[in-house]
């Protein structure tokens, strides 16, 4: 980490901007966690497409920021090979100044995600309609060895006239690659990665049939089957199972309820998938019901299967068990509204926040790379296992803990902070302070459910590397969490 801007942090490009000399930059049509999306015009075959500016998180170290970039633009010059009516079309892929863009098929419509806050939640009907279209594109990336990750309602398009369009290819991975996740970034959005992804594992073609049902239930309910205060509590209910019950989908609800299986064996093929949602889409009465929302507790599961749904006849069940947590498996995984560092060894004998006694009772945890901390007891595993934990009952309340590589703490937290106003929304700094070796940024953030987390993320940067502390809570609980947190950070050493 060098403390310094990325180069795609930097490059700001502006209206009329040429990107490889030929695609002129008009204006702004979307931005997003991964990028920029701008009309642009293709000056040589004179014809309007969509440019998408990936940006780079300023949170990473510049050898594994380029590494990145390295592999955005391989993985997309393979997602430029699917070929489906439903799938927009990537044209070109240039890596200029360090900065990845693609070059995609622009199209006049709305995201399924706009289309629903204008207008509403779908029908069952509908929705299935929309997902025979998005399972097929999807299909064809399949059949030629590309993996979406990114299936979303941001990245659904429909136009007026009622064409469905799977779009932004550009964190999509060809199998026997190695995925952008070896940097050490989880991409995409929390609500929609699966279960197997949110625990570090690269996922495939099953996992986009998840992303899809998940995308399908934003649709017909209105909001996603899974939320929390912040991504890691999203990733925490994906990873526990519990999600909101369904209250709209109807003869659709079912479907989705089975493709959201946590184990990716269990849910079902493709053909299946396909049947029961053109079902939906023949039969399915457009009335819905006009009832209240019931979110789900913890370990509350559907168990219908799709099979009732074609059937029209419930089928018996085994029960769903909750997934167990690896324990072996450290992935170094980043999400930039939270945290921004990646995971390496400690130094020796370095230890965060002094060394008093505490009152907590607490567990000491040993990470495979060196370092210990003391966990209070009861807390357990948050979304990222072995590094992060959050109060029972309380999936605001977390800390988590990463290493990288040294550079200057309170530069780093200074990039963090200044590319946050255009990334999360609700982003307001309350302090940073510190030097070049130890500083802290504390902010509020507002949250997609309406809540506002409070966080705290302290850097330390000694022996070449830098210890990236990160304490949450909803803001209503922060005062109340201090002295647990002043207990864990106080049981912190390296080795």
């Amino acid at each position: 980490m060098s403390g310094q801007p990325h180069a795609s942090d930097a490059a700001r490009p502006r209206a009329g901007t040429r990107v490889a000399g030929r695609y002129r930059l008009e204006h702004e049509i979307g931005r997003g966690g991964m990028g920029v999306v701008w009309y642009a015009v293709d000056e040589v075959l004179e014809r309007p497409v969509a440019v998408k500016q990936v940006t780079i998180p300023p949170s990473i170290a510049p050898r594994e920021a380029e590494v990145l970039r390295e592999r955005v633009v391989r993985e997309a010059r393979a997602a430029g090979r699917v070929r489906h009516d439903s799938a927009v079309t990537v044209y070109d892929v240039v890596d200029e100044d360090g900065t990845p863009y693609l070059v995609m098929e622009m199209l006049d419509a709305r995201s399924l995600a706009q289309l629903v806050r204008d207008d509403g939640p779908l029908t069952p009907r509908e929705t299935a309609r929309v997902g025979l279209a998005v399972l097929g594109a999807l299909e064809a990336a399949h059949a030629v060895g590309v993996v979406h990750r990114d299936v979303k309602p941001g990245n659904v398009l429909v136009a007026d006239d009622g064409r469905v369009m799977l779009t932004d290819f550009g964190i999509a991975s060809s199998q026997g690659d190695p995925t952008i996740t070896a940097t050490g970034l989880l991409l995409g959005s929390p609500a929609y990665i699966p279960p197997e992804r949110a625990r570090g594992t690269a996922g495939g073609p099953s996992s986009d049939i998840w992303s899809l049902a998940a995308t399908l239930w934003t649709a017909v309910e209105g909001r996603p089957a899974y939320d929390g205060d912040g991504p890691v509590a999203i990733l925490t209910a994906v990873v526990e199972g519990r999600r909101h019950e369904p209250v709209r989908g109807g003869a659709l609800a079912p479907v989705l309820v089975d493709v959201l299986d946590a184990d990716a064996d269990s849910r079902p093929s493709v053909p299946a998938l396909r049947t029961a949602l053109e079902r939906v889409a023949e039969t399915a009465s457009d009335d819905v019901p006009d009832v209240t929302p019931v979110t789900a507790q913890p370990g509350q599961r559907e168990q219908t299967q799709v099979l009732a749904a074609l059937s029209g006849a419930p089928k018996p069940t085994r029960p769903k068990q909750r997934p167990p947590s690896p324990h072996v498996r450290r992935r170094r995984i980043a999400l930039a509204a939270v945290v921004a560092a990646g995971v390496a060894a400690g130094i020796a004998g370095w230890q965060l926040g002094g060394s008093g006694g505490s009152s907590i009772p607490l567990t000491t945890f040993h990470a495979q790379n060196g370092w210990t901390v003391g966990v209070p007891d009861g807390w357990v595993p948050a979304g990222f296992p072995d590094k992060s934990w959050r109060e029972p009952g309380s999936f605001s309340t977390y800390v988590q803990i990463q290493v990288g590589e040294g550079a200057n703490a309170k530069q780093s937290l200074t990039n963090l902070a200044l590319g946050k106003p255009t990334k999360v929304g609700g982003f307001r700094q309350l302090s940073l302070t510190g030097d070049a070796d130890q500083a802290t940024l504390e902010w509020l953030e507002d949250t997609t459910s309406g809540a506002q987390l409070h966080l705290r993320d302290t850097y330390t940067e000694a022996g070449g590397k830098t210890y990236a502390f990160v304490e949450v809570a909803g803001a209503k609980d922060w005062a109340a969490a201090q002295k647990t947190f002043s207990a864990i950070r106080k049981s912190f050493r390296t080795s």
